[in-house]
């Protein structure tokens, strides 16, 4: 059985609540603290605290650093992670939520994304957090992960742009882009901030109600405020129980003669962003013999609407045929191999004997240590059948 892993946020989440769930959820927190030392930061100290919010015995994560007056953009922070040797995975998970972060600047200030400056995100508790949440992410070792509806707070906030309503701008523009649902309660306060927003978001694989799974373990994450409500985050750990590793898709299609190959290609970006499982083309032969092209996409049936606009949109079709499937699915584990050339993750079906190494992590390492890519493949593959499975599968 893989593992599944359930974010509950009815009271919002922050980069701290969510590291302390997983710490109270058995995440060892000297295996943390030791990953976080490595960042050329100024001095800090973390210490897990046992605190109760509404009734409810939670991990509070105490963090303290030094007042800083440097503020710091992507490129910074890019030099900063990148100088730590946290492993290629953790690496590249945090680098990708402060790009996210930074789009999502950059968006509402219209500036280009290298001249963001972060305020509060920029600061060494907040990177601690990203950093640490790339850290847990790849401890939880989930195959799929489920979020809750996100409660928001409301009101207003006090940052460094000014007093600004709830959601922050960067919080809404975040779970805008990932279709997140959020909703607003009687609670005058933030409760979704830009850290808790981006680390949701990027790790949520479908928001919605807790999915089938026997839980092996769960945690309670507080934040700083007593609120009428238990203002915690929590988290479930489990093991998915879905028959047969059965799931639905909706399998989307449209026949288009009047587009090149660039807008095409453009449009399958476009999916893939917007949340596509696969795309791909087919040259055919349409009406009156003009050569066309048959784009087909495959999405989870929650995705369907919005990759639906983004086809109408980026290439002027008129029409979408749709078709609700259901698929087998071997049951997929994920961990991560240290080769010769950093780390990076394997994929793998428990049900045959299939071991894949992630692309991406393959491509980075290729171009960091400039070797040829089949020979970080091959290393990489060697490494992970050497493994012994209890080392492969961390128990669940």
């Amino acid at each position: 059985m893989s593992r599944v892993v359930y974010l509950q946020a009815a009271s919002g989440a922050a980069g701290d609540m969510f590291l302390a769930a997983l710490i109270d959820a058995g995440m060892p927190f000297g295996m943390l603290e030791e990953r976080l030392r490595r960042l050329a930061l100024p001095h800090w100290s973390m210490r897990p605290r046992r605190v109760v919010r509404g009734a409810i015995s939670a991990t509070w994560l105490q963090v303290e650093t030094i007042p800083e007056q440097v503020q710091r953009g992507l490129p910074e922070i890019r030099e900063l992670i990148c100088a730590a040797d946290l492993g290629t995975a953790v690496e590249s998970r945090a680098l990708a939520m402060f790009e996210q972060l930074g789009h999502a600047e950059a968006g509402i200030h219209g500036v280009p994304l290298e001249k963001v400056h972060f305020h509060e995100v920029g600061a060494a508790d907040a990177i601690l957090d990203l950093v640490g949440a790339a850290v847990g992410i790849e401890w939880l070792d989930a195959a799929e992960v489920t979020v809750s509806p996100i409660n928001v707070g409301s009101g207003h906030a006090d940052t460094a742009h000014g007093r600004l309503p709830i959601p922050a701008p960067a919080t809404l523009a975040l779970v805008t882009s990932a279709g997140a649902p959020i909703y607003s309660g009687d609670e005058s306060i933030e409760l979704l901030t830009p850290t808790g927003a981006v680390i949701l978001t990027s790790i949520a694989d479908r928001f919605g109600a807790i999915p089938a799974m026997r839980p092996t373990a769960y945690g309670y994450g507080a934040g700083s405020a007593n609120l009428a409500i238990p203002n915690v985050l929590r988290v479930v750990i489990g093991n998915n129980l879905t028959a047969s590793g059965t799931d639905s898709v909706v399998v989307l299609e449209t026949n288009v003669d009047d587009a090149s190959g660039e807008v095409l290609g453009f449009a399958a970006e476009r999916c893939l962003a917007a949340g596509a499982l696969d795309v791909w083309m087919v040259p055919i032969q349409m009406k009156k013999f003009r050569p066309g092209t048959a784009l087909h996409v495959i999405c989870q049936p929650e995705k369907a609407a919005e990759i639906e606009n983004v086809i109408f949109t980026e290439t002027g079709t008129l029409g979408i045929r749709r078709r609700s499937l259901e698929r087998r699915i071997l049951d997929r584990r994920v961990w991560t191999v240290e080769t010769q050339f950093g780390s990076i993750r394997i994929k793998s079906a428990a049900d045959a004997n299939l071991i894949s190494p992630e692309y991406e992590d393959v491509r980075r390492a290729a171009l960091a240590h400039q070797r040829p890519i089949a020979e970080v493949m091959r290393a990489a593959r060697q490494t992970a059948e050497s493994t012994g499975e209890n080392e492969r599968h961390p128990a669940s």
